[in-house]
């Protein structure tokens, strides 16, 4: 799957992309998956560590792009065919909206993550208060749990998948070689 991606976009071209982005997806996922663990806390539910390490991967491609293909990178701020008068506000909209990129990749990992964990957590915790009332109600409830479990499990996967994805396309949209 992270092959597939990275052989159709443009970092195929970079030597030893491939390991990066699977690295970061591996690590993503792991940090997914450890907080689904009884009395854990998944590292990417902190907003500090998202944040860092999607600012890292945005700086990375921003500065490459800069150093490497000065032109074609300021060129991106414009789009071709625009009005010469509108052009200020293009490049002003341009650079904020490649500037909140981290923030967007990491508030939106961060949420998707810390909601299933709590979701997960207030199910449990209906299900041990249930534990001396109607014991079809705890199974059903305890049912309810695991195939959430399931359900977050698949969540875990995309997301990885998802903070894998969208540094690509950053650098799809950045590089010109």
């Amino acid at each position: 799957m992270v092959y597939d991606l990275v052989k159709r976009s443009k970092a195929s071209k970079a030597p030893g992309s491939f390991s990066f982005i699977l690295s970061v997806f591996c690590m993503i996922l792991m940090y997914n998956l450890v907080g689904l663990a009884p009395y854990t806390f998944s590292w990417t539910s902190h907003m500090i560590v998202n944040f860092g390490l999607a600012f890292t991967l945005w700086l990375s491609i921003t500065m490459m792009s800069a150093m490497y293909s000065p032109t074609s990178f300021l060129a991106h701020l414009v789009p071709s065919g625009s009005p010469a008068p509108l052009a200020p506000f293009l490049v002003l909209i341009e650079t904020v909206s490649i500037t909140v990129r981290p923030i967007t990749l990491a508030v939106r990992l961060t949420a998707n993550i810390m909601t299933g964990h709590i979701i997960m957590t207030l199910l449990s915790e209906a299900d041990s208060s249930l534990i001396s009332h109607s014991t079809t109600m705890m199974l059903l409830l305890m049912a309810l749990v695991m195939a959430y479990f399931m359900f977050e499990m698949a969540v875990c996967l995309v997301q990885a998948y998802i903070f894998t994805l969208l540094p690509v396309l950053y650098m799809d949209e950045h590089t010109e070689k």
